[in-house]
């Protein structure tokens, strides 16, 4: 709660943590998930591991 309070009462301190939050939304976003699992298909795929049934 300390933590919180102290978040609260400070400007800069809020600034910084809407910074911060805001590349972790980058980090987790659909498009970032989409476009890695886009590129792990296509390494899979690149390296023969797909075989046609």
């Amino acid at each position: 709660m300390d933590k919180i309070e102290k978040v609260l009462r400070n400007n800069e301190m809020q600034n910084e943590l809407r910074e911060h939050l805001a590349l972790q939304a980058e980090r987790f976003s659909v498009e970032r998930f989409k476009k890695e699992i886009m590129e792990l298909v296509s390494q899979w795929v690149g390296n023969g591991r797909c075989v046609d049934a």
